[in-house]
């Protein structure tokens, strides 16, 4: 068996950052190998704002307005990609996860471009659909190595609206086969729909996004190639 690859998603291989790198040419199928990808090592800046605003950088707290949460836009955010029970943060995790830790995320989630969505408002262990807006092309996916640990992420691209130039990265997506920890290939949920229209490509906590009481996927959201606050996209 081959030994896993770091990702061609970000060349510091650590996803949870924010970097990024080139997509892959591919077809949004089922089972599908990953692809190989050159690696970028450009850093990307967070758009906090609509596109045509001026931008920020989260990591400089003289500039960044960090905006409050936003219960109805997580609930959005849950209802598109997660299946019955699901639940999603863009600021705040919810109280019920991650026992002990600080539920005021902004740096690690939208002020990164990213958002969690977790199996239930508990992080149980248990089976929850993941899903995507339909029209999303793979583009790149598979297992790789995050400083020793392996993981997956499958990468989504967008060509038409209402996401037209959207591009989504969902890190630890369950129901997945193949490679060293079961998490290389896609399933097959002969194209399961939530009651959004939202198709299913997996379950919610996969190689990486498994533990007690923090089961979830880690999504990262990008528009024409920059990490955006997820807000800005599907709560607008």
């Amino acid at each position: 068996m081959s030994a896993v690859r770091p990702s061609p998603e970000d060349s510091s291989v650590d996803l949870h950052g924010s970097g990024g790198g080139a997509l892959t040419s591919g077809s949004w199928k089922m089972d599908e190998t990953v692809a190989d990808s050159a690696q970028s090592t450009t850093s990307e800046s967070i758009v906090t704002t609509t596109p045509g605003e001026t931008t920020s950088d989260p990591q400089n707290p003289g500039q960044t307005r960090q905006p409050p949460t936003d219960p109805q836009c997580d609930a959005r955010i849950a209802a598109i990609f997660g299946g019955q029970g699901a639940v999603a943060a863009t600021v705040d995790e919810p109280p019920g996860v991650n026992a002990g830790a600080a539920r005021y995320r902004y740096d690690h989630l939208a002020g990164q471009g990213v958002f969690h969505i977790y199996t239930d408002a508990n992080g149980s262990d248990k089976v929850t659909g993941l899903f995507i807006p339909p029209g999303g092309r793979l583009v790149s996916g598979g297992e790789y190595n995050n400083h020793g640990d392996t993981e997956n992420y499958f990468r989504f691209s967008y060509t038409s609206r209402p996401y037209k130039g959207v591009q989504i990265s969902l890190l630890h997506v369950g129901g997945t086969h193949g490679g060293e920890v079961d998490g290389q290939y896609l399933g097959n949920f002969h194209r399961e729909k939530n009651a959004m229209g939202s198709v299913r490509i997996g379950n919610i906590a996969g190689p990486g996004g498994e533990g007690e009481g923090y089961n979830h996927t880690h999504v990262k959201v990008y528009f024409n190639g920059r990490l955006t606050d997820p807000r800005k996209v599907f709560c607008k």
